[in-house]
């Protein structure tokens, strides 16, 4: 695990110093600057990372990491996360199909097995050398470890089929690493910047004291972040699903099971009681008459999150 952390945190410490280096000194100016493509940048950090550990170092080229952002993004979509927003809420069916072709034949295919597979096919046997070669402690990129588990000492189709397997294990691990993890991250970093006159103090002197500039980052050092992991588990347990589809009482009404509720849960209930009883009121016409129902005996209250 030391391993993957020394190959991990600079990746992210360098996209860090980077948008730190484009600030004003506040001494001599301070104009605000705004980081318009922040959530871009926190997703080519977090792709750039998946390079390095599915394929190596030696791959992570701005290429490559762009073609891992993208088929994240595209598989991401294909999860349904768009499909009860804009016009799409009424036409489901048409929206499945068209996002899914797209997304499958004009980024998941062009982009990873046209642009990604053909490199490693052709480096299939450094990754399998570099994969028997190694040693307890030793980092290995993932792809490497499943070459020497389901293609090492296989000849013909069940080489192939070996090869194959390891292909979709790797689809599935950038769908399951980047874009989650740059949601979460991304809202983590929005609470510790709304919050940074009460956190940030205490979160960077522990740091400071942990993890020193001139020392490498450790499974133990992590270990000692009590404050900072304390922060982020906060900020994701009560963070919930942005989009999505709800059964739960609005002020006065209850929403179906079926109902598609065209509104960010999660900014709601955030706001102060008084604000999102408001908010509620104004979104209450739009509940039709099958998918809600009054509730007029039952005081109203913030929207829960799921």
């Amino acid at each position: 695990m030391n391993a993957i952390i020394e190959q991990v945190v600079p990746v992210f410490q360098g996209y860090f110093d980077q948008m730190s280096s484009e600030l004003l000194n506040p001494s001599d100016d301070k104009t605000q600057v705004e980081f318009t493509d922040i959530f871009a940048r926190i997703q080519l950090a977090v792709a750039h990372a998946m390079v390095v550990m599915i394929m190596g170092p030696a791959h992570a080229s701005s290429v490559t990491i762009g073609h891992f952002a993208a088929v994240a993004v595209a598989m991401a979509s294909m999860t349904g996360m768009h499909e009860n927003t804009y016009e799409w809420v009424w036409a489901p069916s048409l929206w499945v199909l068209l996002n899914g072709l797209r997304a499958v034949f004009l980024t998941i295919i062009p982009r990873f097995f046209i642009r990604i597979v053909p490199t490693l096919w052709r480096t299939r046997h450094q990754h399998l050398a570099s994969g028997l070669a190694a040693s307890h402690g030793d980092f290995v990129p993932l792809f490497d470890t499943l070459l020497v588990k389901n293609y090492h000492g296989k000849t013909g189709f069940r080489a192939l089929a070996g090869f194959g397997w390891c292909v979709t294990i790797c689809v599935g691990v950038i769908f399951a690493s980047v874009h989650q993890t740059v949601v979460a991250g991304f809202w983590v970093l929005i609470k510790l910047a709304q919050k940074q006159g009460e956190y940030l103090p205490a979160i960077r002197a522990e740091w400071e004291s942990v993890a020193p500039a001139h020392e490498m980052m450790s499974v133990k050092k992590l270990s000692q972040l009590t404050l900072l992991d304390s922060f982020i588990r906060e900020v994701l347990r009560t963070k919930g699903d942005s989009w999505g589809p709800v059964r739960r009482q609005l002020g006065l009404y209850v929403s179906d099971r079926t109902c598609f509720l065209r509104t960010p849960c999660a900014l709601c209930s955030y706001h102060e009681p008084t604000s999102t009883r408001t908010t509620m009121a104004q979104l209450a016409p739009s509940l039709t008459a099958s998918s809600g129902r009054r509730r007029g005996d039952q005081p109203s209250r913030a929207v829960p999150t799921s």
